[in-house]
């Protein structure tokens, strides 16, 4: 257990190097890229 909170400690750290080191227009042209959310609105047939 302690080798996986190790391992997975390394990983947020690697991950948040990464978010600092970008630029917002860089995150920002990341995030639409990514962002595959649908929101809609429905109505329900019974």
């Amino acid at each position: 257990m302690q080798a996986l909170s190790q391992a997975a400690q390394k990983l947020m750290e690697i991950a948040r190097h990464r978010a600092q080191t970008q630029s917002p227009e860089t995150q920002s042209q990341q995030n639409s890229q990514s962002d595959d959310v649908v929101d809609a609105e429905f109505e329900e047939v019974k």
